[in-house]
């Protein structure tokens, strides 16, 4: 799939025959208000610590969906997100005891944390990350009893993790700050993360968790934590579905570290040879890409290549939402996942296969597709009466060619 041929999609009319309606077996995700999660989150916490005359502090965040947004892991350039109806929320109270203890909703398992009972090593990232934003936010010696209730599909774990990050470090200000319950907890959330799963994080998907709201998009500067929201399409012109292709698997916290490092040399060499001034590759304009690209090792010029060009899409994808040109949204998506093939390896076999069934059906009405949290799950835009149908034949097509069930959600 050329970068070309796509160009010359972004502009090409789509052939509608019908409208088609999609088929029944593609459930529509079932996104809980915001009052009802919090609801939930406070009738966990009863339900597993007992119930007490005074009430908990309890925090709410949106679930941010990522467009173009996982380059800023390895360094602070631009990023695209569109906000979810529903998020993450956490209940919490303080407690007069040696640990703290945590439950999630639709989950009978309690975790223990304290000075004599660490977290075992088994533990999953989500309550590692909880408990590690409690311990930064709240005073030194204090414990608490935390409940959980999330929305945010797993299988977009940085933008999961990010929700709950935000959605417990504000329910932790309400007990412990509450004059302060209203500044931003996107640094410290973003450095709970990266103290749990031991790597660096992009603060844009922090951001975007604390600032983002449901029908807006989201277009974060990951270096200055400034964030523009973007009014959303029309309910009739544009929609998403979600294709989850490796369950509740999180990422192997080994390669971002791996590619930040050689992320940091490419701009080091840079720095000692012609390119004084750059002090981020967010600094090399596309102008001097080949020129900066001659001069790296051969093994560093694709990471160079993907993290520019990757940052250097998303003001253009963003001035696509401000024209509302959706063909060009999506063929933006597409020019992405081509080059994060050849250059970067951020995908997989499943997850190809699902971009190619979209390219497949531009013509049709999809738009456009682009793979998040390195393959683990696909986002697919395209007209609202076709992502159905496009969702049911990505299904079918993964079945019959990975004998796998993957999960398709309407977003």
């Amino acid at each position: 799939m050329s970068s070309d041929s796509i160009r010359d999609r972004a502009g090409a009319s789509p052939l509608l025959t019908s409208v088609v309606r999609g088929p029944q077996e593609i459930p529509e995700r079932s996104f809980e208000e915001p009052s009802l999660l919090m609801e939930r989150a406070r009738t966990t916490l009863e339900k597993h610590f007992g119930a007490q005359e005074s009430g908990p502090g309890i925090g709410f965040a949106h679930g941010s969906m990522a467009l173009l947004a996982e380059h800023t892991h390895y360094f602070n350039g631009f990023a695209l997100f569109f906000s979810l109806p529903s998020g993450a929320a956490a209940a919490l109270r303080a407690r007069p005891a040696a640990a703290s203890r945590l439950a999630f909703g639709h989950d009978d398992r309690v975790w223990t944390q304290g000075p004599d009972s660490p977290l075992p090593d088994t533990a999953p990232a989500p309550a590692r990350v909880v408990f590690e934003t409690f311990r930064r936010l709240a005073p030194e010696t204090a414990q608490a009893d935390i409940a959980v209730a999330n929305a945010v599909p797993s299988s977009c774990a940085d933008a999961c993790l990010a929700t709950l990050a935000v959605a417990t470090a504000r329910a932790c200000a309400q007990v412990f700050a509450p004059a302060e319950a209203d500044r931003r907890v996107c640094d410290k959330a973003r450095a709970a993360i990266e103290a749990s799963l031991g790597r660096s994080f992009s603060p844009a998907f922090c951001v975007a968790a604390e600032q983002g709201r449901p029908g807006q998009y989201a277009f974060v500067d990951a270096e200055t934590r400034e964030c523009m929201l973007l009014d959303a399409a029309p309910e009739d012109a544009l929609a998403f579905g979600l294709v989850e292709t490796e369950g509740r698997t999180f990422f192997d916290p080994g390669a971002v570290p791996r590619k930040r490092k050689m992320a940091d040399e490419a701009a080091a060499v840079l720095r000692k040879k012609e390119f004084a001034e750059v002090t981020s590759l967010r600094d090399l304009e596309h102008r001097d890409l080949q020129a900066a690209s001659d001069i790296l090792p051969f093994r560093l010029r694709p990471v160079l290549r993907w993290l520019v060009k990757e940052n250097q899409r998303v003001p253009k994808l963003v001035g696509a939402v401000q024209r509302k040109d959706w063909q060009l949204f999506g063929a933006l998506l597409l020019m992405s996942d081509a080059v994060t093939r050849k250059d970067w390896g951020g995908t997989t076999s499943v997850s190809e296969n699902i971009v190619d069934a979209v390219d497949a059906m531009t013509l049709d009405g999809m738009y456009g597709a682009y793979p998040v949290h390195r393959g683990r799950a696909v986002i697919v835009a395209g007209q609202p009466f076709v992502v159905p149908r496009c969702l049911h034949r990505v299904q079918s097509g993964i079945r019959e060619k990975f004998d796998m069930d993957a999960r398709v959600t309407l977003l």
